[in-house]
């Protein structure tokens, strides 16, 4: 399963970057993900958990506006996102003095899950 990165405007007007990983470090459950800084708004994050599914974070503007300032840049200005999962929750790590912020209430629904067959409607 691969996925670009895309940016995508809303209904709303805003820009919403997409971006998927699927690192998981020693099946611990870690993701690392990037975006252009300052070219979105939002930020839809696509975790593969499987060769089958992919768990999809919406991160509104409130919640950027909020923490984006504290997240991690490289040298190109791409904002860094490193989201893990620890017991069944969804987490964002943020530099301190943030540090891991729970993002379960942005979690799009249940995971993706890719069909093995054709699925006809």
């Amino acid at each position: 399963m691969h996925v670009r990165t895309a940016y995508y405007r809303n209904d709303g007007g805003l820009i919403v970057g997409i971006t998927f990983s699927s690192e998981k470090r020693d099946k611990k459950g870690t993701w690392f993900l990037n975006l252009k800084g300052q070219q979105f708004q939002e930020a839809v994050l696509l975790c593969e958990l499987s060769q089958r599914a992919v768990q999809a974070i919406h991160l509104p503007k409130t919640f950027l506006d909020k923490y984006e300032r504290n997240m991690s840049k490289d040298h190109k200005g791409q904002v860094k996102f490193n989201v893990t999962l620890s017991n069944g929750r969804f987490c964002l790590l943020i530099p301190e003095p943030v540090g891991s912020v729970d993002v379960m209430e942005y979690l799009d629904g249940e995971p993706l899950v890719v069909a093995l067959s054709p699925i006809y409607v």
